[in-house]
């Protein structure tokens, strides 16, 4: 026999299938893969256009489907495209859209170094790009960026109660950290489920690794007090840090039953 209850709880509630965490769910899926949709195009133009490159344009699409179906959302209109332009990045949106720049691809692909990880395979690298990517939208990171853009109007009400003495710009920097430390959250849990994705659709995880050094190594990061302050005030995490959690994650997939050296 169907609980209403407990069919409500699963609707507004949901357990996702591929981190098993439980999350307010405030917008049906079917708005979510619209907005995508909506913005991935125009977002591609106003980035630099679509960047037509046959072998690195499939060689993308190959490992798109290869670890759709690892990501527990293989029914996603899962899409990648390659954009025109010189920023070393690459985005998600929702429903399963992805882009990464050229120069990101072409900086990869030129770097010789390996950073003390030994051979990795250029698809290998890429794929520590693409796990990651399509983890955000498989674990629903921008429908819960707003369900915390909601929370975030309660979190400036609790503090003009109980703080009054704040101004409004005080409260705004307040609340943004809040919202940053989420940013910073979901960017983890995109290596550290993107890694596990890569392992499980045969590519090497270690790759991840490889990726925090070769953006180290490009954005010259030291890790001072200066760069502590600037990251809490980023919506991403320090490469250092990212390395030393991917670490953490290398260490957990190499001692489940199913990985294979």
């Amino acid at each position: 026999m169907i609980n209403p209850l407990r069919t409500v709880y699963d609707y507004t509630y949901p357990q996702n299938p591929l981190t098993h965490k439980r999350h307010f769910h405030l917008l049906p899926q079917s708005v979510e893969f619209w907005l995508g949709e909506r913005q991935y195009m125009s977002t591609i133009q106003d980035e630099g256009g679509i960047w037509d490159h046959p072998k690195y344009a499939q060689l993308f699409e190959n490992m798109l489907q290869n670890m759709a179906p690892h990501t527990k959302h293989e029914y996603f209109p899962w899409k990648i495209t390659l954009i025109d332009c010189s920023e070393l990045n690459a985005w998600a949106m929702p429903g399963g859209r992805i882009a990464v720049y050229r120069r990101l691809i072409d900086a990869i692909a030129s770097e010789k170094r390996d950073f003390g990880l030994g051979t990795l395979s250029l698809e290998d690298r890429f794929a520590a790009i693409v796990g990651h990517e399509m983890v955000h939208p498989a674990a629903n990171h921008t429908a819960h960026q707003i369900a915390f853009s909601i929370y975030s109007i309660f979190f400036r009400i609790a503090l003009l109660i109980f703080l009054p003495g704040l101004n409004s710009e005080a409260i705004r920097f307040l609340s943004d950290l809040f919202l940053l430390s989420r940013g910073r959250s979901h960017e983890l849990e995109a290596d550290r489920y993107g890694m596990h994705i890569m392992a499980d659709a045969g590519y090497d995880p270690k790759a991840a690794l490889w990726l925090q050094h070769f953006f180290i190594a490009n954005t010259k990061e030291d890790g001072g007090w200066l760069e502590w302050i600037a990251n809490w005030l980023n919506d991403h995490p320090s490469s250092l840090e990212r390395l030393e959690a991917n670490k953490i994650t290398l260490a957990e997939i190499r001692n489940s039953s199913r990985f294979i050296a």
